[in-house]
């Protein structure tokens, strides 16, 4: 189901288990992703929800993760449980590339080039925020319209 900006933001904040990935950056990755369509699924691939996570990365979540932490592909379709899975993703991703950030993105997605809109995008999120931390949701769209999907 399609979501609303002030919706994903609340998940982001609650679900967002990446010790290294901004909220405002796993925002803009969902609008990427799927466009906040928690339903989203690729059509070439296994890739699924928010965060569009695969099989294989869902597998690599599960085998490295902490006793107890566990996702079911069919999980992948809870807003909250992809949001949970994507972003320790996003975490070893970056702890793979050496805490290179932006090589650690371009390897979530789809290789050199993916990370730089995306970096844009949360920048200009964090930018527009007042001083209490908040967005409007028409500066939100805004600033994610400078993702290419």
């Amino acid at each position: 189901m399609l979501q609303d900006f002030t919706t994903i933001e609340t998940l982001v904040k609650a679900n967002n288990r990446s010790a290294s990935i901004s909220n405002d950056l796993v925002i803009s990755i969902i609008w990427k992703e799927s466009g906040f369509d928690d339903a989203s699924r690729n059509a070439n691939s296994t890739a699924t929800g928010f965060m569009q996570m695969t099989h294989p990365a869902v597998d690599d979540v599960n085998a490295n993760t902490p006793a107890g932490i566990h996702y079911q592909y069919e999980d992948m379709l809870d807003g909250t449980k992809n949001i949970q899975c994507g972003t320790y993703y996003l975490d070893m991703m970056v702890k793979r590339a050496g805490g290179d950030l932006t090589a650690g993105l371009n390897h979530y997605g789809t290789g050199p080039g993916y990370a730089t809109n995306l970096l844009t995008a949360a920048a200009a999120l964090q930018a527009a925020k007042t001083s209490i931390g908040q967005i409007d949701p028409a500066q939100a769209k805004a600033c994610l319209a400078q993702i290419h999907t």
